[in-house]
């Protein structure tokens, strides 16, 4: 099944719900101790959805953007991701993780 746009984004937010539901507020030790995974679990989650069939050379997050500069797309095309950066296109904390963990919390 080829993924597409919707696909990703129900399973995103079905399993980020999952997650948030899960994760034990009062625990302050538990709570520093996830602190990193929980800021990175929407990424690696889209990362792996978008890149997981794509042929082994290509399984690089780099992949797995939606949006890339004209330059940056000629190195892709070459099969290489030398020199690239990936970057969120927008502040995930501020208005996903902040928005969704007030609203779990509560």
């Amino acid at each position: 099944m080829a993924l597409n746009r919707e696909f990703i984004i129900q399973t995103l937010a079905k399993k980020y719900y999952q997650f948030l539901s899960a994760l034990p507020y009062h625990d302050q030790l538990y709570m520093k101790g996830i602190h990193e995974g929980k800021g990175k679990f929407l990424a690696n989650l889209h990362i792996h959805l978008v890149t997981k069939d794509l042929p082994k050379k290509w399984n690089d997050k780099r992949y797995s953007t939606d949006f890339v500069t004209p330059a940056a797309l000629e190195i892709l095309k070459n099969n290489s991701v030398n020199g690239l950066e990936y970057e969120h296109l927008i502040p995930k904390k501020k208005y996903i993780q902040d928005i969704c963990e007030q609203k779990a919390i509560a």
